[in-house]
């Protein structure tokens, strides 16, 4: 059996496989001139297609992806670079607020020579310290 190159039918070797296929398969021997022999080809020329298909719109989402993966990025240095500057911020602020307390306590210092004012200015120094270091480790 000749099928046109025209229906976009392959050649008698692809009939010959579908052949081949369904007697491994089921042990009924076809011949090419066999109405189910046409059927079974369009059926694969059709599975081919989708398949096909298939892998392309396949590809197109892991391109997808990828590019979301890249804009994750992006947006990830973006936040860790403002959460940077935000936490530079806040310790700028928590070091002027502790030096502020800690010019009081000098004056008072100077005016009352107290060691709970010393014990007092110590625990201050030590508290900006210490929250200066929780602000570095947190960002």
């Amino acid at each position: 059996m000749n099928y046109s190159a025209e229906q976009g039918i392959k050649n008698d070797d692809d009939i010959d496989h579908i052949i081949q296929q369904v007697f491994q398969i089921s042990g009924v021997k076809l011949t090419a001139d066999d109405p189910i022999v046409a059927v079974l080809f369009l059926q694969e020329k059709n599975q081919s297609a989708y398949s096909l298909a298939l892998q392309k719109e396949t590809q197109k989402l892991l391109d997808s992806i990828s590019e979301i993966k890249k804009y994750r990025e992006q947006v990830l240095m973006e936040l860790m670079g403002e959460a940077k500057r935000s936490s530079e911020q806040a310790e700028e602020q928590v070091i002027g607020i502790v030096n502020a307390h800690l010019s009081e306590f000098k004056h008072s210092l100077a005016s009352k020579d107290s060691t709970l004012n010393k014990v007092y200015l110590l625990i201050i120094g030590m508290v900006g310290i210490v929250i200066g270091m929780v602000l570095r480790s947190l960002f």
